[in-house]
């Protein structure tokens, strides 16, 4: 009905959905509370003036934190990804007196302290470390305050742990930052991080994709690692129909494993659920062209694309994969961890997550 704007018969649906579905009930009435705001929205044409609304009216920045440590501390995906990037990048660092990390999304640079106490106390001394923050531009967000925030603090922790350390900043496009400003110096040893691939425009949107720009931008830099972690979802269809079914296939998946492992009287809770799910469901069924931010693929799907760019795929590290099994077993026993080929998969009850891999420059294509 929404697919073919049928108003009438689309609202006594939304009427029906309204009815058993609430913010404050169990897993899916809350997951159909956010698909029936974003179905509305989509219906009256404001879902871009909504989205951009939402990230402008944000709670307190102490509020979110709040609210991300209690899922942090319960759903296992956030560190897991920081134990499989840090693990790998300190695999690639050994040996080496200069060191040198790109991060696109950065955010607030919180898996990054683990890699400073790391290399500051290893057994052949500590290298000199240069970050590159690399953060988006939101809407409600001054990014350029919160990637220079983060630097400060990443260079006072460094400070503390006596860690010769270099930190720059860049909140322009990924696809316009070059070669040229990352600055690379020949006696580095590089590694890229990137788990926020998923918010670039693909070739649905603009030929000249910043999906294939940034990755093509990646392997002209030619990392020792390219470390690349992807939520594993199809909602990035061109067709309404089949990206809304994918969007609740996901989110059943994520509103399932918080209503399982998280309290649910917890105003936390709450927030979490408003501030990310229902912000990012907003975003997948009422908005559209450019103003669709959110446009997650398969870990095949990225896979493909990764490969295209010239990059090949590194052997999975068994010792990885095992530390991560170890600390998958202080969540609840419905999280699983898996792998095909060289990627480790996280998720809920068989169905998959994230999916984390590690890659290296394919000697045999052309740099683009």
């Amino acid at each position: 009905m929404v697919e073919k704007n049928d108003v009438r018969k689309a609202n006594d649906l939304i009427g029906e959905l309204r009815e058993h579905s609430s913010a404050y009930g169990n897993g899916v009435q809350r997951m159909a509370y956010y698909f029936m705001e974003a179905l509305v929205a989509r219906l009256s044409g404001t879902g871009g003036q909504l989205y951009a609304a939402i990230c402008g009216n944000h709670p307190p920045l102490a509020k979110l934190l709040k609210a991300y440590c209690l899922y942090v501390d319960n759903v296992p995906y956030t560190k897991l990804n920081h134990l499989f990037s840090t693990a790998t990048i300190l695999d690639a660092f050994k040996g080496a007196s200069c060191v040198h990390v790109i991060d696109y999304g950065i955010n607030n640079g919180a898996q990054w302290p683990c890699l400073i106490q790391h290399l500051a106390t290893r057994p052949e001394g500590p290298p000199h470390l240069r970050i590159t923050g690399i953060d988006r531009q939101q809407p409600g967000f001054s990014s350029s305050e919160r990637v220079i925030e983060t630097g400060r603090r990443l260079t006072e922790f460094a400070k503390m742990w006596q860690l010769p350390f270099e930190y720059h900043a860049f909140t322009e496009k990924w696809e316009n930052i070059t070669t040229a400003q990352l600055a690379l110096r020949h006696d580095e040893v590089l590694a890229v991080n990137c788990f926020k691939l998923h918010y670039l425009l693909d070739e649905s949107v603009m030929v000249d994709s910043p999906r294939k720009i940034v990755l093509n931008r990646i392997r002209s830099l030619n990392p020792k690692v390219f470390i690349e972690g992807v939520v594993s979802a199809g909602y990035n269809a061109p067709f309404f129909m089949s990206r809304y079914h994918e969007c609740m296939k996901h989110f059943s998946v994520m509103f399932d494993a918080v209503e399982g492992s998280l309290p649910p009287d917890d105003p936390d809770r709450v927030l979490l659920e408003r501030e990310r799910f229902g912000r990012e469901i907003l975003n997948i069924v009422a908005c559209e062209g450019l103003e669709r931010v959110e446009r997650a693929e398969s870990y095949r799907q990225w896979q493909s694309r990764t490969q295209r760019a010239g990059f090949i795929q590194k052997p999975l590290n068994l010792a990885i994969l095992s530390q991560m099994k170890a600390m998958m077993g202080s969540y609840h026993k419905d999280f699983g961890i898996g792998e095909d080929g060289g990627w480790i998969l996280t998720g809920w009850k068989n169905h998959i997550v994230h999916g984390l891999s590690a890659w290296e420059p394919n000697p045999l294509v052309t740099n683009h």
